[in-house]
């Protein structure tokens, strides 16, 4: 007798028969692995792959054992069955995390023709179909996907010649532009505060008291306090949050004077990236590829590609991206730094 496969015949049959016959009630299987359908439709009889187990043992005229008998519901049973199975393997390897790419000894792993696996802005070396290698080249700019062309990527590996640790663009928080604006600020408080001194000498002529010449702001308050008047000094001073006589004196005379001319020039539209420059720091709008560009963090304009903006993204020192004029948007002039 022929060596059983250790599957019973309705196993077998959920494999190999794609169809049932229309009309036939039971299939059972004979010795030498051939299955017959019944009753009397020999027309679908097959010989199947493998020899099934006896589930029901009984011998025909011959006296050798049969396997079977299976209906067709025990057969769409068993399919049922096997496509479950088969629908559970497909979502476990799907959920199970992607290997890392197998690389040579220096680095280079082999790319065939899939998708771009790196992030827009990634610096890569790739080695080309046409046999050249080029180094440190953004990925969005190569051909990971195979089109028989001779700029192919064959294989690839990260170029680790920059530094990829992310830096924040830090913005001064003080210098000629800051303190030109307190300027200004303080002049608006100074006039306001020229008509309560006015008053305020007057009271002290109504008491008696001559006030003394004063050479800056804080000599008057000074001498108001000595004269007594405490309530009134703390509210001017409340009204003060810097002297300006301490204020300008951080400023050399032609640097005050080239603020006060730079207070009267009327200020560029920021708002229309053409009059952006190198050095200016922008602010991210959008959370489009946070990647790249994070939502609400600031960052540096490095240089220009023709009239377009190279900005410097997340992935370290030197790195950036172009940006396009539909995508100034996204992007929000935050100030321009002193030299």
């Amino acid at each position: 007798m022929k060596k059983q496969s250790g599957k019973k015949l309705v196993e077998i049959l959920a494999v190999e028969l794609k169809e049932w016959p229309e009309h036939a009630k039971h299939a059972e299987q004979d010795h030498d692995k051939e299955v017959r359908f019944g009753p009397g439709f020999a027309t679908s009889d097959f010989f199947a792959k493998e020899l099934a187990i006896e589930d029901v043992g009984y011998s025909d005229t011959d006296g050798i054992p049969w396997a079977g008998p299976v209906t067709r519901e025990m057969w769409e049973a068993e399919r049922a069955k096997l496509e479950g199975e088969k629908v559970m393997r497909a979502c476990v390897e799907k959920c199970e995390p992607a290997s890392k790419p197998k690389e040579n000894a220096q680095g280079w792993v082999r790319n065939r023709g899939r998708k771009n696996p790196f992030d827009v802005c990634t610096l890569v070396d790739a080695r080309l179909r046409s046999g050249d290698v080029v180094t440190g080249k953004f990925s969005d700019n190569l051909k990971f996907v195979h089109t028989g062309g001779m700029l192919d990527v064959m294989a690839y590996r990260v170029n680790e010649s920059v530094d990829t640790a992310s830096t924040e663009v830090t913005t001064p928080v003080d210098g000629p532009l800051q303190w030109r604006d307190r300027v200004t600020e303080i002049d608006r408080t100074v006039e306001s505060l020229e008509e309560e001194r006015a008053s305020l000498i007057q009271k002290l002529a109504d008491e008696g008291f001559k006030l003394k010449a004063c050479t800056t702001i804080g000599d008057a308050l000074g001498a108001l306090e000595k004269a007594g008047l405490g309530e009134a000094v703390q509210y001017v001073r409340s009204r003060m949050s810097e002297s300006l006589d301490s204020f300008v004196t951080r400023l050399s005379a032609d640097e005050f004077g080239a603020l006060i001319k730079r207070e009267a020039v009327e200020l560029l539209d920021m708002s229309d990236w053409r009059n952006w420059r190198q050095g200016d720091i922008l602010v991210r709008l959008t959370d489009t590829h946070p990647s790249v560009y994070t939502k609400g963090k600031k960052y540096k304009i490095l240089g220009f590609y023709g009239e377009l903006p190279k900005v410097n993204d997340n992935f370290g020192k030197g790195s950036s991206c172009i940006i396009e004029p539909h995508e100034m948007h996204m992007f929000k002039w935050y100030s321009r730094p002193t030299k």
